[in-house]
Parts: structure tokens; C-alpha cells; sequence
């Protein structure tokens, strides 16, 4: 049996098969998010928002974003942290943003911390050397 979710511009396929064959899935979920149940995957909710994260060489020098944006994870993470902002006042002052891409971009930091605060200090060195200029 094959199942057909589509996400935003993806498409993902799963198909229920036995554990020995390889199973048809477009996107690869993170593994940790990943249900088994008698021969049929599943993925739960913090698995399937991680989708709502990528990267381009050439939207924001390459730093993870909100899929189908050009908002960094690093900007809602200082939202969040130098601002205050909760997810909702985000959502409210970002309205093209949903819940969920938000709840994305602040899980993507909690998992990958050290490269974000590592564009966040990079971040603040440049914005400083600009007023110093």
C-alpha cells in the first residue's frame, strides 16, 4: 500500500512494505521522529515541522531558513531572545509565518544550537564593525 502526503511544494510517499525493503520516501525524515508500527512508518509532528527548515547557498549565505522564505532561524532566535518576543507576538508581527514554521526554526536551534549561536555571533561582530565604521 503506498500512502501520498503532500507538504507545501513537497511530496512525500510512503509505502507500507516489509522491514527488508527499502521504503519510498521522496524526503528523508529525521530517523529520531520516526514511528514504526507493524510494517508502516510514521512521522510525528516535531519530524514532520523540521521539513518547514532548509538551506540555500544562495538565500541568506546559506543559513538555515524557514522553507519558501528568506527568514533565518537565527532572526527568530533573536526575536525570541534579545527582544522577548513569544511565538505569538512572531506570528503577529510576521503574519506569512504559521505556528508551526516558528515552533520549527526555534526546535531547529534547541538541536543544532552551537551552529546558530555561531551565526549569531558572527551576526553581531559585523552589525558592530558597521557602526564602527
Amino acid at each position: 500500500m503506498k500512502i501520498t502526503t503532500e507538504l507545501g511544494d513537497s511530496t512525500f510517499i510512503y509505502t507500507t512494505s516489509s522491514a527488508s525493503e527499502t521504503n519510498n520516501i521522496k524526503w528523508m525524515l529525521p530517523l529520531s521522529g520516526i514511528y514504526r508500527s507493524k510494517n508502516s512508518f510514521f512521522a510525528n509532528e516535531k519530524a514532520l515541522r523540521s521539513l518547514h527548515i532548509t538551506n540555500n547557498p544562495k538565500i541568506c549565505q546559506g543559513k538555515p531558513i524557514i522553507r519558501g522564505t528568506r527568514i533565518s532561524v537565527s532572526h527568530i532566535v533573536e526575536l525570541r531572545d534579545e527582544l522577548g518576543w513569544d511565538i505569538q507576538k512572531i506570528e503577529d508581527e510576521y503574519p506569512s509565518l504559521t505556528k508551526e514554521q516558528i515552533k520549527a526554526a526555534l526546535e531547529y536551534y534547541n538541536t543544532h544550537q552551537k551552529e546558530i549561536d555561531a551565526y549569531l555571533q558572527e551576526e553581531k561582530e559585523v552589525n558592530s564593525l558597521n557602526e564602527h565604521a
